[in-house]
């Protein structure tokens, strides 16, 4: 028990102010407890989080049960005796976990470290359990003991903080300043005791400067992994967009040729039937089959096949508008909608691909060998589909097959009857 001296006014004024000293002290302890356990449940850091947290409270419980005031408020049933026990087993897990803490954020091959640390660790449990069982007047004169472990687990934590520092470890620097503030503030508490003062602020006040720079290198390194999974995720986004991009690019062209494919050819050419059967403007089809192409594939190979498909498609883009729509339908077969064309205007423009496809091939400095392309032509009807167009010049593509090949048909009229035949 301790006595005051002076006015009832102002020892009671005293006693308040050293209650909100203590209720204000264990409220920032309690603050980084739960801060810390959010990190640990949210598995950030969790190791590390999991020791501050268990820390913070530890001497959040401990700074509560100091003081007679905050006992006489929150634990009214709680004898003075047993929280005197209690101080000291409190203080002894605070430093055994401050131990752990730090041996997981530097974790040294050394054996000679880890020795002291299994012994510290060791001690502190041991003399945990001493406290636990033994007199209270035994107790109360082993403050040497308490004391001398103390400083040792202090003088352990600068040793490894400077080997972090030796080894730039990021933030170290921070640590270190906290942790010797902590141990100039047990010092002079330790001095203040050897005197007859008790002085447990500075204690306090040390061991919170100590919680709150790590609280700050914890702070740092979350801000920092908050901005790499941000710049990741921005990251991880745009790979997906991209990727997004080269599927759909894929799932529309030919992977050979890079033309439009099927797909894409009867989702553009339905469209443009569409708009054709409503306003009745001129649109025209070509289907073109390159003529003997399995004996290219089976004389020259099948390399030669596709820088011959090649050729051919790249020759049409050439000799097309943009606003005309190409595509491979499946092997040799390609299909061309001419827009705003009638039958006259494509039938000469598929004469013209067939004459410089023939010209072109088979010189002796060109790498595609002879090469000729049979054609049908039609004119959509007013409200023809692009499956029956896609029929209609079929069938006028077999005839120019059936006459000889190299040859472009045409037909326009109700029937499938030659209009115009081109050779």
């Amino acid at each position: 028990h301790s006595f005051q001296y002076g006015p009832y006014s102002q020892i009671l004024q005293k006693k308040y102010i050293y209650m909100i000293g203590e209720a204000a002290f264990s409220g920032i302890l309690l603050v980084l407890f739960l801060y810390n356990l959010f990190l640990f449940l949210g598995r950030i850091y969790t190791v590390s989080s999991f020791y501050l947290s268990i820390i913070s409270l530890v001497f959040c419980v401990r700074g509560l049960m100091t003081g007679e005031v905050m006992i006489e408020i929150l634990f009214p049933c709680v004898a003075m005796e047993t929280a005197f026990r209690w101080d000291y087993i409190l203080l002894y897990l605070g430093a055994l976990f401050i131990i752990l803490f730090i041996c997981n954020i530097y974790q040294s091959r050394k054996e000679l470290s880890k020795f002291i640390s299994i012994a510290l660790c060791s001690a502190g449990g041991l003399l945990a359990l001493f406290s636990l069982i033994v007199p209270l007047p035994v107790l109360s004169r082993s403050i040497f003991v308490l004391e001398s472990y103390g400083l040792a687990v202090i003088i352990f934590c600068l040793a490894k903080i400077v080997a972090m520092i030796v080894r730039r470890e990021r933030n170290s620097r921070i640590l270190l300043i906290g942790i010797l503030l902590f141990f100039t503030l047990v010092c002079y508490n330790i001095y203040s005791i050897s005197r007859g003062v008790i002085l447990f602020e500075t204690l306090q006040l040390g061991l919170l400067l100590f919680l709150l720079s790590n609280f700050m290198v914890l702070t740092i390194q979350f801000g920092k992994s908050h901005h790499q999974v941000k710049q990741l995720s921005r990251e991880l986004e745009q790979e997906v967009a991209r990727q997004t991009e080269e599927l759909r690019q894929l799932s529309r062209t030919d992977p050979l040729t890079g033309i439009n494919n099927r797909r894409r050819f009867t989702e553009l050419g339905e469209r443009e039937v569409a708009i054709h059967s409503r306003y009745g403007r001129p649109l025209s089809l070509i289907m073109m089959d390159l003529d003997h192409f399995k004996r290219i594939n089976d004389e020259y190979g099948h390399s030669t096949g596709d820088r011959a498909l090649i050729y051919m498609a790249k020759l049409c883009l050439e000799e097309i508008r943009e606003s005309d729509i190409l595509g491979r339908l499946g092997g040799e077969e390609f299909a061309l909608i001419l827009l705003e064309t009638d039958l006259p205007e494509a039938a000469a423009k598929g004469e013209r691909i067939r004459a410089r496809l023939e010209k072109t091939t088979g010189r002796k400095n060109h790498s595609i060998p002879p090469m000729t392309v049979s054609m049908g032509i039609i004119c959509f009807r007013r409200d023809e589909s692009l499956e029956g167009g896609l029929e209609r010049s079929d069938r006028l593509l077999y005839r120019a097959k059936s006459d000889g090949r190299n040859r472009v048909a045409a037909g326009c009229g109700e029937t499938d009857g030659m209009d115009l035949l081109l050779t």
